[in-house]
């Protein structure tokens, strides 16, 4: 680390939380989990349904049956993607934060451990061999799993197909 330069980590899980909720005491900071999230989050909503295909060269059911688009979701929403999408499509929450809940799912550098927490157990370690939390919700999570609360363990070195970062920049000049 040099004096004078940013320093970039992962968040703790206590700091993406924090971000995510943004003063906010719902399950996601623009509310609970029957809000209509397609203004502000990339959750699992009707466009889930053209993952179901047919054809040599597959082309999406227009109307299929609920028992073959067989991903868990809400039809009542359509936040206008059916998989990942560009960072910052979405409303910032009140911190002018994008994608905190919904989009990919974000690693943090905390170790798993259960609840409650407690910064002096031993989460905050930096152990690589240790399971890691992944918090928020991704494209493929309805709004009871796309909140502010939710974690997720993870191997370290596992890939994740819906499981991305931030940073957060520490400016040694600030302090």
């Amino acid at each position: 680390r040099l004096m004078g330069k940013p320093f970039y980590r992962l968040p703790t899980e206590a700091e993406w939380e924090w971000a995510a909720r943004a003063g906010s005491a719902t399950s996601a900071w623009y509310g609970d989990g029957d809000a209509d999230f397609g203004k502000f989050e990339n959750l699992s909503d009707v466009t889930t349904k053209r993952f179901v295909v047919q054809g040599v060269n597959p082309q999406p059911v227009g109307n299929p049956a609920d028992w073959l688009a067989f991903i868990p979701r809400v039809d009542a929403v359509n936040d206008g993607q059916m998989i990942a999408t560009d960072v910052g499509s979405y409303a910032p929450n009140p911190w002018g934060l994008y994608d905190m809940i919904g989009n990919v799912s974000e690693w943090t550098s905390s170790d798993y451990k259960p609840y409650p927490y407690n910064a002096a157990d031993g989460r905050e370690s930096g152990s690589a061999e240790a399971k890691k939390v992944a918090r928020g919700g991704s494209w493929s999570d309805r709004p009871k799993w796309g909140r502010s609360g939710v974690r997720r363990d993870y191997e370290s070195w596992q890939p994740v197909h819906n499981v991305g970062f931030r940073v957060v920049c520490e400016d040694d000049l600030a302090k």
